[in-house]
């Protein structure tokens, strides 16, 4: 069968393969798995307790996931589709005809075109890679008629490992380093140059196993220390990070990237054990294109527990203040839109690939549906596609950026507080990957924390679609008064007109009003069209109705919810409507309600945020 055959045969839909319920992911281990040849195969069938052995035998093709062509022991023919090994689906050079590869556990879905068998891999945990020179494995896997002499001196591998690393293929480098380590595993060098590839690929466990191994043989102390540190810090184990660079330093105290590193180190632990964050830095970071945020995870006076009625929720473990900091979470994993939740797998396949990542015991027990499998089901260190897919769905928070492209991120700790559209906590972003939780209000001590999933701006038939989408029932007292509200309909809809016309309509918003005359709380309907109307007349230079509307505006925002509301915006655009008409001390005045508001650390904070308001600080 030719490669434009191959290209030509046709599947299920992407749909269909991605979203089935059916996606399997092996979980038991290679030793007790048998061996099973494609002639054994019937479909559609999961040879659970099976193995195939393989041999790519076709370029491979990109599609909505990698498509090779294989020969078996026998060399029967079949199709691959392998889904989640890369992020960048174009990306096929990382397999190439030639390579020999174990499929624990096949899934075969359908026959072809052609009367082929299809096997479809969605865990990349599900596929053991096979160097062809490595004579006593293949040995053991019944597939030695595959095995390609080659020289056994490790210095000639180690020379072309080193060309790939040079080169930027840091994968390839690393199987060279491997198969030189095999021909010989007393030079430490080798696993020093392969650590350093590991972390040019984020693979930091086995950065940090390669290097320390490299340290035990008597490799460069220097060099391996270092990297152990490096590796260390990627794994966002800060503690270990630290020790290692000081303990470079020591030794070696000119080595200057030990010093800036041991201060990184230093400050990520500094933010994990006390809560002391440069917002600041954090803010100008997140608005550089592509920015890379680097930030601890933060976990103030809270604790998971379970809520009657709601499953596991967070709880205070004492009283808190309105504004305290809560959690300071960075994204275990995060994709564009178009994406979700397909190309996070990948992202999240190294860390829960990490032994001593206990995020990945953390992740297998986030909400992911009607999959209810005990957590101690999953063993460590397994990818199961079909969990984390799930577990994506309804765990992944959304950010927009300047652009309008939406981006989904996973927190994992965040993911634990529950929803309530009056929420007394508040939860906000920088650039999406770093999220920030604060005390919207006195919390007590057991009290159940709470934040919105969106805006309390947002319209209750549109709240309550999307909680029964997420599978529960909001019954906080805005919902409950939408919903006993004859006219919340009638409102949302005059609004939605309003929004259409709004820039030929600057009358007085009467007929919105009149529906609130029976309903004197969550007035925000109206709290919305009256800062709406505010932006109007400011943009015409009108200051003195936009004050009135503004006014207006803040009073109906009293309560946790106005963080949600954006109440420091509100308070800023009023500062900037008294300055122009020259009463100074009451654009001071609004300024400092927006410092209070906007739960920045200090001033240097608040001056990034808002620059324009410096001359009234």
């Amino acid at each position: 069968m030719d490669t434009n055959a191959l290209v030509n045969v046709k599947k299920v839909s992407s749909e269909t393969i991605v979203n089935s319920d059916e996606i399997h992911s092996c979980k038991t281990p290679m030793e007790e798995l048998k061996s099973i040849k494609l002639c054994d195969m019937k479909v559609p069938m999961i040879y659970k307790g099976n193995y195939l052995v393989c041999k790519v035998v076709k370029n491979p093709l990109a599609r909505i996931c990698t498509r090779v062509g294989i020969h078996d022991l026998n060399d029967n023919f079949a199709i691959v589709d392998l889904y989640n090994f890369r992020y960048n689906l174009d990306d096929v050079e990382w397999i190439s005809p030639g390579t020999i590869f174990i499929i624990k556990e096949p899934c075969v879905r359908d026959v072809l075109k052609y009367e082929l068998k299809a096997i479809d891999i969605f865990s990349p945990t599900d596929v053991i890679f096979v160097d062809p020179a490595d004579a006593e494995f293949l040995d053991k896997i019944g597939a030695k008629k595959w095995y390609e002499s080659m020289s056994k001196d490790a210095e000639v591998w180690k020379n072309e490992a080193n060309e790939f690393f040079k080169d930027g293929k840091y994968e390839k480098a690393i199987f060279l380093y491997e198969r030189a380590i095999r021909c010989n595993p007393e030079n430490p060098i080798l696993y020093l140059n392969k650590s350093m590839a590991c972390l040019k690929t984020g693979a930091f466990y086995m950065a940090y196993e390669a290097a320390k191994h490299g340290l035990e043989k008597g490799g460069d102390r220097e060099k391996a220390l270092y990297r152990m540190g490096q590796a260390a810090y990627g794994m966002r184990e800060w503690k270990k990070a630290a020790d290692h660079f000081l303990e470079v330093l020591k030794e070696f105290p000119a080595n200057e990237f030990a010093s800036k590193e041991l201060k990184r180190a230093t400050s990520r632990l500094t933010e994990e054990r006390n809560g002391k964050f440069d917002f600041k830095s954090i803010f100008v970071e997140s608005k550089k294109e592509k920015a890379e945020l680097d930030v601890a995870d933060y976990k103030g006076p809270i604790e998971i527990a379970n809520i009657p009625g709601k499953g596991r929720g967070m709880i205070a473990t004492k009283d808190i203040k309105e504004g305290t900091l809560l959690a300071v979470s960075k994204s275990f994993a995060s994709a564009y839109e178009q994406d979700l939740p397909v190309n996070l797998i990948p992202e999240i396949s190294e860390q829960v690939l990490t032994p001593t990542n206990v995020k990945a015991k953390e992740l297998y027990d986030l909400y992911s549906g009607d999959d209810n499998v005990p957590n101690d089901e999953i063993p460590f260190g397994i990818v199961d596609a079909f969990r984390i897919k799930n577990i994506c769905r309804f765990n992944c928070f959304g950010f927009q950026d300047k652009d309008g492209q939406n981006s989904f991120y996973l927190h994992i700790p965040s993911s634990y507080f529950n929803h309530s559209c009056l929420g007394n906590a508040f939860n906000s972003f920088y650039g999406g990957n770093v999220m920030v939780i604060h005390a919207a209000a006195d919390i007590k001590k057991g009290e159940e924390i709470c934040f919105s999933y969106g805006s309390p701006y947002t319209a209750y038939l549109e709240r309550k679609k999307k909680f029964e989408k997420w599978k529960f029932q909001c019954d906080c007292k805005l919902c409950e008064t939408d919903a006993n509200d004859k006219l919340c309909s009638k409102r949302d809809q005059m609004f939605e007109e309003f929004e259409e016309y709004v820039k030929a309509n600057k009358n007085d918003p009467q007929k919105i009003r009149e529906t609130y005359v029976k309903r004197s709380k969550f007035q925000l309907t109206l709290s919305r069209m009256l800062v709406s109307l505010a932006s109007l007349h400011s943009d015409i230079g009108n200051f003195s109705t936009a004050i009135q509307y503004l006014e207006e505006a803040l009073t109906l925002m009293d309560g946790p919810f106005k963080y949600g509301l954006n109440i420091s915006q509100t308070c800023v655009n009023l500062a900037l409507c008294y300055a122009p008409i020259l009463n100074i001390q009451k654009a001071k005045e609004m300024t400092k309600k927006a410092f209070k508001y906007s739960l920045c650390t200090d001033l240097d904070h608040f001056k990034t945020l808002f620059p324009y308001l410096s001359v009234l600080i």
